[in-house]
């Protein structure tokens, strides 16, 4: 995971400090594509792992517990900057909601990179970069919500029989196909370039391409123990509520890390780290 701070980090620097390696190809312009909602039944989710059920994991991830979902409906896809972009606009453009990404220059509006910024109309169809905090903001603009931690998990990895699949598309091992991780690329891509990776449900991308933020805040699930001695803090320091569970993965999260059980958390008005998000409405 610390690979992912340096690079968002990077993406902070100056314009220009950092150039683009001639190994690592441009990204093109394309405004992806847009979701559609699609419709989740009412059924279990799992969340975590047991003690015996995977070789490692985090404090966090252990304490498996079942939860049951409410029908719901979600996004097939999160949201991009080109969606964004309409919904700022639409609200005045207010700083409180303008993404950490964006910055204008020589009279245009870009979006900034791991490699420096690179013209809006490239980064259109990616999936938007912004806090917890604003995107409550989009959902609610649009009549839903974020969805939960479990609602996410039942839409990623639950199959409609009520298994709990290894990956959103099935058994396969990760590949490109699949999604956006694994440093495959260095920026994001557009949105449903991979529908490959879509779940049992055909909901797109809940693994890769950004981490999603979520509704839950982050805390331990049943039996939690701070088992590792070297770091009992790594994840009690941060149930203090201010911290909101994030999903699935981005393009700077190594494949092992693609567990059904991982968890991860930002401080829900953080707007740095590779984090989109979808809308989620009841029923």
């Amino acid at each position: 995971m610390h690979q992912e701070t340096l690079l968002y980090m990077l993406a902070e620097c100056r314009p220009g400090l950092i150039q683009r390696p001639a190994s690592v190809a441009p990204p093109g312009s394309s405004e992806g594509r847009a979701g559609e909602r699609i419709h989740i039944p009412e059924g279990p989710a799992v969340i975590g792992a047991a003690w015996d059920e995977i070789p490692f994991g985090w404090d966090n991830e252990f304490g498996r517990a079942t939860v049951s979902v409410r029908a719901f409906s979600l996004d097939s896809l999160p949201a991009r900057n080109l969606d964004w972009r309409v919904f700022f606009r639409a609200n005045g453009e207010p700083d409180s909601l303008r993404p950490r990404t964006w910055i204008h220059g020589a009279g245009r509006l870009l979006v900034k990179t791991v490699f420096g910024p690179v013209p809006f109309e490239v980064a259109a169809g990616w999936p938007v970069q912004v806090s917890g905090e604003q995107a409550r903001a989009y959902c609610a603009h649009h009549g839903g919500r974020l969805p939960t931690e479990a609602e996410l998990c039942r839409a990623a990895y639950m199959a409609a029989e009520g298994a709990r699949r290894p990956y959103p598309w099935g058994d396969a091992a990760p590949a490109p196909c699949h999604g956006n991780f694994g440093f495959a690329r260095l920026f994001p891509s557009p949105t449903g370039s991979h529908p490959g990776g879509a779940s049992a449900w055909g909901v797109e991308e809940l693994v890769g391409n950004g981490w999603e933020w979520t509704s839950t805040p982050f805390s331990p699930l049943p039996g939690f123990r701070a088992y590792a001695r070297t770091y009992p803090g790594y994840s009690a320091d941060f149930f203090d509520g201010e911290h909101d569970v994030v999903f699935g993965a981005s393009f700077a999260t190594d494949d092992k890390l693609l567990r059904p059980s991982f968890r991860n958390w930002y401080r829900r008005n953080y707007p740095y780290p590779f984090t989109s998000f979808r809308v989620a409405w009841d029923g």
